[in-house]
């Protein structure tokens, strides 16, 4: 008869009087002491192709614990040197936990390194210690619209109906629209390749909820993450545009004129902490390189220095 009690450990054999090889301890999935360690925990989906855009990846982590992120689990499956001594610096800082990611690419059953895979990994990862999972790529930032709103704590405060997560609709920032924008701290900006900040124009249309949607996952409520969705019970949160929204940078390599909107809630908000952030961390780390920017960053980046 099976037993309803949580095994302690677990095991795969064969057979039923097998002998096993390897004993995996089950971890704890509630809290401890009835409290979480943190309240947002970011996972990032595995760096690949030997990734090495270092400055891409400080301010990624510098904005994100600007916004509420207090801690970062992300998956490597290749990166070069430069990145992996800015996930050390990080790692003893107690901000990141590296997760080695080594799966087969060629194989065809494994969508974009096992992606689907290392959420399901993160959200049990961090289910007893973050009231959050947060997932987000490296281009992808939940930025507060709402005036009186300043960190992801304000948007899912004073919930009175459990919530299984927060979604939020996306737009697109695209890189081939920098242009010569002055700003208090540009130079410092241009010099860490700080995209947030030297971009300030997005498309005129969000998406719809559930398409390139990204989210907040309540660890005690959700059962698995799918990459624009959460399954599980309780209530999903649609954040309208207004409260929220993802800002996503991407490089289209089309640089035809085209309809946008002047979104300067980023550098209103967040612009002179994350300028003097990013500069002290690259204080700590003198001689590790900034990596070279991509194509649509190397074209405009020249003409607008």
């Amino acid at each position: 008869m099976l037993q309803k009690k949580k095994p302690s450990f677990i095991s795969v054999v064969s057979g039923n009087c097998q002998q096993p090889d390897h004993i995996l301890m089950v971890k704890s999935t509630s809290p401890a002491r009835g409290s979480y360690s943190v309240q947002f925990t970011v996972c990032l989906m595995p760096l690949n192709f030997n990734y090495s855009r270092s400055y891409e990846l400080v301010e990624w982590i510098e904005l994100n614990r600007i916004l509420g992120a207090e801690r970062f689990t992300i998956y490597v499956h290749s990166s070069a040197d430069n990145v992996e001594r800015i996930l050390s610096y990080y790692k003893e800082h107690g901000l990141v936990e590296v997760i080695r990611w080594p799966l087969p690419v060629s194989n065809d059953e494994v969508h974009y390194f096992g992606q689907v895979v290392a959420l399901q990994d993160c959200l049990y990862r961090n289910k007893a210690t973050s009231e959050y999972v947060v997932n987000l790529d490296l281009d992808e930032f939940v930025i507060p619209h709402r005036n009186d709103f300043y960190s992801w704590k304000d948007i899912v405060a004073n919930r009175s109906i459990p919530a299984l997560s927060f979604i939020f609709k996306n737009t697109f920032f695209r890189k081939e629209w920098l242009k010569n924008y002055n700003f208090t701290g540009k130079e410092i900006a241009l010099q860490f390749k700080l995209i947030t900040l030297l971009l300030y124009e997005h498309e005129t249309t969000d998406f719809p909820y559930g398409q390139r949607s990204k989210f907040f996952a309540k660890t005690s409520q959700a059962d698995s993450l799918m990459i624009h969705d959460v399954k599980g019970t309780g209530v999903p949160v649609y954040v309208p545009s207004d409260i929220a929204l993802l800002h996503h940078y991407r490089n289209w390599l089309d640089y035809t004129d085209m309809p946008k909107v002047k979104d300067e809630t980023l550098i209103q908000k967040y612009g002179e902490t994350l300028l003097r952030n990013v500069q002290n961390t690259w204080k700590q780390l003198p001689n590790v390189s900034l990596g070279s920017p991509d194509e649509t960053f190397n074209r405009t980046y020249s003409e607008t220095k």
